[in-house]
């Protein structure tokens, strides 16, 4: 249940992030509207993301599906001691989903046939300074659950 909890606390916090980083540069950046116009094929003929409920629905559960996932892995790498506990490995844990996640981006933006125009340095940068925070998030929910995760 943890690993769920984490999950949805580091995808909600790093997602309100990214909104925050648009808010200030006044770009597209939704992530999840992004991942829902990619997965659903609904990018605008102007070549904007799409705004269709289905595109938002499909985006949100795909991204927090991958991040529970990503909580997942997290867990995983505490109880194999392949990553300190605390806030430190958090954020190194954040910053290494971020260059697997800004590669992810660059290849579904440069493969899909209807990729919608943005910005994608600033997006990119978004995604990565949001995973940092990701990982932050994990570090501090998992620090309330001591010993929680001793799978072996």
């Amino acid at each position: 249940m943890v690993i769920i909890l984490a999950g949805i606390a580091g995808t909600f916090l790093m997602t309100m992030f990214v909104r925050m980083f648009a808010a200030a540069t006044g770009y597209q950046l939704a992530v999840p509207r992004v991942l829902g116009t990619l997965f659903t094929f609904t990018t605008t003929p102007s070549g904007k993301v799409s705004h269709q409920p289905v595109a938002l629905i499909w985006g949100n559960i795909l991204h927090y599906a991958i991040g529970i996932f990503f909580s997942l892995i997290y867990a995983l790498c505490l109880t194999k001691h392949w990553l300190p506990a605390g806030i430190g490995g958090g954020i190194g844990f954040g910053a290494l989903i971020g260059i697997v996640a800004v590669l992810c981006w660059l290849l579904m933006l440069k493969l899909h046939p209807l990729t919608p125009r943005i910005r994608t340095g600033i997006f990119l940068s978004s995604v990565y300074l949001g995973h940092i925070l990701f990982g932050l998030v994990l570090a501090l929910v998992y620090s309330v659950y001591p010993g929680y995760f001793q799978l072996y």
